[in-house]
């Protein structure tokens, strides 16, 4: 490294700390992240490593905003209450298929359980720890694709390429045999794209293996691995029993 070189970035450096002593917040920050310094006379400029951090923040948080719905936002892994084993099983699981990306190799994770287990709250985790991570990730709820025939197509194909998806709350009763099509499309496209794909279910496992049909669970079962909840009352009637605690006699 050439000495002028090595001037050049001690004084950026030197500038960049002077900046960061009296540095109120990225959020109040008056030149953008622009941080000034003199350069063989010149005046130049630096941007700011930490205005950088929280930028590539904001575009993540955005990206994560775009994939879930907003009463999804919050759901993360530090957050989710594992308070039964088969909890604590799930959520450790999610955590492995997060932290080693299994999705780029094609590996499937779906949750089955009743309804208020946490299911869909570790799917929208782990699509927010994908787009953490720089993975391309969306989550959809199953009964949300409706349309004419060209939009749930329209809707699939978009969902084709990306490199994880969630689909949530998928059931045997969903009424709309298109979406089950197309579904099973997208499942069988991203099996052969060695795609990974979460699911949600409150089936069983023999349910579920029925719903799927014996070829595309044939491709399913290569890759896929199953977590049932099974030790879990809904939190949604815990949270009701809560509410009306005030009914109880002393």
């Amino acid at each position: 490294m050439s000495e002028t070189l090595k001037n050049s970035l001690s004084d950026q450096k030197l500038a960049v700390d002077k900046c960061r002593e009296s540095c109120g917040g990225p959020q109040k920050c008056r030149t953008g992240g622009l941080v000034e310094y003199m350069e063989n006379g010149i005046t130049s400029r630096v941007f700011c490593p930490v205005m950088e951090k929280y930028l590539r923040q904001i575009k993540i948080q955005q990206k994560i905003m775009n994939a879930l719905p907003k009463n999804f936002w919050d759901r993360s892994f530090e957050n989710f209450i594992s308070r039964t084993p088969d909890l604590k099983a799930a959520l450790t699981t999610a955590r492995k298929f997060s932290e080693k990306k299994a999705w780029k190799i094609g590996a499937n994770l779906v949750f089955l359980g009743g309804y208020g287990t946490g299911k869909t709250h570790l799917a929208a985790a782990i699509v927010s720890d994908a787009i953490s991570r720089g993975s391309t990730a969306a989550f959809v709820t199953s009964t949300s694709l409706t349309g004419s025939i060209q939009e749930i197509s329209a809707r699939f194909e978009d969902l084709k390429t990306i490199e994880l998806v969630a689909i949530d709350d998928v059931a045997v009763e969903q009424e709309n045999k298109i979406v089950m099509q197309k579904m099973f499309e997208l499942i069988n496209y991203r099996y052969e794209a060695e795609l990974g794909t979460v699911m949600t279910s409150n089936l069983n496992p023999k349910e579920f293996k029925d719903l799927m049909g014996e070829r595309i669970w044939d491709r399913l079962a290569e890759r896929v691995f199953i977590v049932y909840i099974q030790d879990a009352e809904s939190f949604r009637k815990q949270k009701r029993d809560e509410y009306v605690d005030w009914l109880r006699e002393e």
